[in-house]
């Protein structure tokens, strides 16, 4: 079958059974770092809760939720998104108490944390603001971020207060960094 598909019957490569075919290892490989499990460093993510001043729903409140990302000082796609708040129904003071503890490399450390703040709808969810925490190693023991339009231009009205923590070695280690 190997034998069919290389003399070009069923397709060649991009045939059918194209997957049959042995790739070709490249000669200009790039030499790429792959941090061990050890490198990375677990960092706790605590979304305590919000204020919001001006409610998006007809009911004069909002059901609000939290989308966190990671993101580097550079690059539009260099987000990664770490996790989601649960929502908090027809209020303008969410409290979610939500903590998350995710791991990151440090050689590809992650400059900011990106907090955003949506209201659940039926249909579609309203964007309500962003916010973004640079992340250092020392964490921050609390903090409240003024939260930006979509553009970053303009502060709207609406908060979120957390804690970030970074732990000094992996769990799976027991060696500090």
């Amino acid at each position: 079958m190997r034998a069919q598909v290389k003399q070009g019957y069923m397709g060649g490569k991009n045939g059918p059974l194209g997957y049959l075919m042995k790739k070709k290892e490249s000669k200009g490989k790039k030499f790429e770092y792959k941090p061990k499990y050890e490198d990375y460093r677990e960092v706790t993510i605590t979304v305590d809760n919000a204020t919001l001043y001006v409610a998006t729903d007809s009911n004069g409140l909002s059901d609000p939720y939290v989308k966190v990302y990671a993101s580097k000082k550079k690059g539009i796609l260099s987000t990664t998104h770490l996790f989601t708040t649960s929502v908090q129904s027809k209020t303008l003071s969410p409290v979610w108490n939500h903590s998350e503890t995710v791991s990151l490399c440090p050689e590809h450390i992650h400059d900011y944390l990106i907090f955003e703040l949506y209201d659940k709808d039926i249909l579609v969810n309203d964007f309500i603001g962003k916010g973004r925490i640079m992340l250092n190693k020392s964490g921050y023991s609390n903090f409240k971020l003024d939260l930006f339009d979509k553009d970053n231009n303009k502060i709207i009205n609406a908060q979120v207060y957390g804690s970030i923590k970074v732990n000094e070695g992996h769990s799976g280690n027991n060696s500090s960094a």
